[in-house]
């Protein structure tokens, strides 16, 4: 068989533009300009999720942990101390009438904590704890929610009927700040101004708010709903536990934004670079579920998981103090 006559294809070349070809030209300039528009609006959307932190869980790498700090946890009658940098465990033990509840100070000195006889103070190192003094009698034997001031100097806790201010050398009498009986977990910010608090008695963090007021409990105002409220030590955001997960609002306005799911119990690092927070293990049993400390960037990212397993611990706290070389006790006076 013959073959047929060739059909001749005028060549072109790439970015050239014939006079007798301009419909064909003018095409791939359309295609072209429609692949930049694309890779623009990829490069984009990228840059976007990572801002709002969404898609958070999809980054490969880690968050690198930071060179300094201690994370404290209570659990199993004693308040535990991780090293950030090597997860390492060091420990404070309080004596028999514990109550359970316990808080390191911003610079890492001092512990308070709740005893069947009321709220203590002691030195971080171990040695012997001191009363906070001055409490009304209903509050001898408060439900333990106290945070310290940036000075480490007061503290601001909730007790029956409501928020509480004292000095923590137990020598000034306590400032009522907030009259609420449901109101609960009272956070200072950093610079002194603000104390961040709970109202709402359900469990569910979607159905509590979390209020703003002055130091000295003027001019209360609901912020959003949430519980397990955390500043950042610069005092523009505020890390708390929500329907989802673990968000952060600026305190200037706008939408809280989604920074981990499933995540809860928030706080802040000293420096304000990362977030630490306490996740659910798939370990689970009719008494609960385990849980694990994590950290990550305030801007999302993949966490890092720090040992070990926790069962049904307490609050965390975070200072930039390097943890006791052994465990050590905190007694009182009686004992």
């Amino acid at each position: 068989m013959k073959n047929g006559p060739r059909l001749e294809v005028p060549s072109r070349r790439r970015g050239s533009c014939r006079a007798d070809h301009r419909p064909s030209c003018w095409n791939d300039v359309a295609m072209a300009g429609y692949r930049c528009l694309l890779l623009a609006s990829t490069l984009l959307i990228t840059v976007l999720l990572g801002a709002c932190g969404c898609g958070s869980d999809q980054r490969s790498q880690p968050t690198p942990l930071p060179s300094a700090g201690t994370i404290g946890v209570t659990y199993d009658g004693e308040l535990w101390l991780l090293a950030v940098d090597d997860s390492s465990e060091h420990r404070i033990r309080f004596g028999s009438d514990w109550a359970g509840g316990a808080a390191l100070s911003p610079n890492g000195r001092r512990v308070v904590f709740d005893t069947t006889n009321g709220i203590w103070t002691g030195p971080s190192v171990g040695g012997q704890a001191s009363p906070v003094r001055g409490l009304p009698p209903a509050l001898t034997r408060p439900s333990f929610d106290a945070g310290w001031a940036p000075d480490s100097r007061s503290i601001v806790f909730a007790g029956e009927g409501g928020i509480y201010r004292t000095d923590s050398n137990g020598k000034g009498p306590a400032q009522l700040l907030f009259r609420d009986a449901s109101a609960t977990e009272p956070r200072w910010s950093a610079a002194g101004a603000l104390i961040a608090f709970v109202r709402g008695r359900s469990i569910r963090p979607e159905d509590r708010t979390i209020w703003l007021m002055g130091a000295d409990g003027s001019h209360p105002r609901v912020l959003v709903h949430g519980d397990n409220p955390s500043f950042s030590p610069d005092g523009s955001r505020l890390a708390f536990s929500g329907a989802e997960g673990v968000y952060v609002l600026r305190l200037s306005g706008g939408t809280p934004r989604l920074l981990v799911r499933h995540g809860y119990q928030p706080v802040w690092s000293p420096h304000g670079v990362y977030i630490a927070y306490k996740r659910q293990t798939k370990n689970c049993d009719d008494a609960g579920c385990h849980e694990r400390v994590w950290i990550v960037h305030r801007l999302g990212g993949t966490a890092t998981m720090l040992e070990p397993e926790f069962f049904e611990s307490g609050d965390l706290s975070w200072t930039s103090a390097a943890p006791p070389e052994k465990t050590v006790s905190i007694s009182q006076p009686d004992q």
